[in-house]
Formats: C-alpha cells, structure tokens, sequence
C-alpha cells in the first residue's frame, strides 16, 4: 500500500516537472509582463500616496503658522481674541445668566 502511494507520488512529480519544463517557455514572458505591471502599479500607488501625503503635511504646517502669527497678534496687542471671549463668556455663566445662542 505504501509503495502504491509512493509510486503514485512519483508519477505526479514526473509528470509536474515535465509539464513545467515544457510550459516555462511559453509563460515566461507571460509571468514577466505580469509581474512587471503588477510592480509598476505598486509604485505608482506609493508615489500617489506620497504626494498627497506631503501635500496635507504642508496644508497642517500652514495653518499651525497662521495660528501661532495669530496667537503673537493677540499677545502683542494685549490678548483680546477668542480667549478673551471664553472668559467673558464664563464669567456670565458664573453669575446665573445665559448666552443666547
């Protein structure tokens, strides 16, 4: 029973390598463009990916910059802004009254 497998098993592998001996040839080029494209694809992916990435990186540095020349504005002229509205705001809330909205 043993020998039939084996047997059997060395048939298949026969049979396999023979069949990949005689198609490799034929699917070379084939496997070679795929791949190929497939590879192209990838880096044009990456290179997609990174520019948009550095593109949303110099939008974020952007706005930090006009908040921080703001935030210099606001402490030159004596820091009258939206800070000094939150705390007007809280000092109504504090004595019982409402902002309307």
């Amino acid at each position: 029973m043993a020998s039939e497998n084996f047997k059997s098993n060395l048939i298949t592998g026969l049979v396999t390598g023979l069949a990949a001996t005689l198609l490799a040839p034929v699917l070379r080029p084939f496997l070679a463009n795929a791949s190929r494209s497939l590879t192209k694809a990838t880096i044009k992916g990456g290179v997609l990916l990174y520019e948009r990435g550095r593109e949303s990186f110099a939008e974020l540095g952007e706005t930090v910059e006009d908040l921080m020349a703001e935030v210099r504005s606001e402490m030159e002229t004596g820091g009258e802004g939206s800070a000094g509205v939150a705390s007007e705001t809280e000092a109504t809330n504090a004595q019982g009254r409402t902002t309307p909205s």
